[in-house]
């Protein structure tokens, strides 16, 4: 799936690697998760075209990175969207295309966490 493209291409990153090492996860954090760490969520995804051949969408993606630290969630999203950043790649199964389209801090007082969600337009074409 394209999502694992996405992940591996995030993970590849040598930034946002130092930072958060392999702790990428979909959706949530597990329990008792080291911090910094990061998660992934598909937010929305719109079909634009099918055929026999292929069908395109495009997905809005939300990346979010949490830690103690605001600068260190701050720097792994700012190590995310250089990963994502224009970038195009074929995998066996999709084609993609990636750009960010806003960020923001979140804060979660309870867990005494600063977080930094990124937005990301994907653009897909599955083969």
């Amino acid at each position: 799936m394209w999502e694992t493209a996405i992940r591996s291409l995030l993970l590849a990153d040598n930034d946002l690697q130092a930072l958060i090492a392999s702790r990428l996860y979909p959706n949530a954090l597990p329990p008792n998760v080291t911090f910094p760490a990061a998660t992934y969520t598909l937010v929305s995804y719109a079909s634009e075209r099918e055929h026999a051949a292929a069908r395109s969408g495009r997905a809005l993606l939300q990346f979010v990175a949490w830690s103690p630290s605001w600068l260190q969630a701050r720097a792994a999203a700012r190590a995310a969207v250089s990963a994502l950043n224009a970038v195009r790649v074929t995998t066996p199964d999709a084609r993609l295309a990636a750009l960010p389209l806003a960020e923001r801090d979140l804060m979660d007082e309870e867990l005494g966490l600063h977080g930094r969600a990124v937005d990301f337009l994907v653009y897909i074409t599955e083969e």
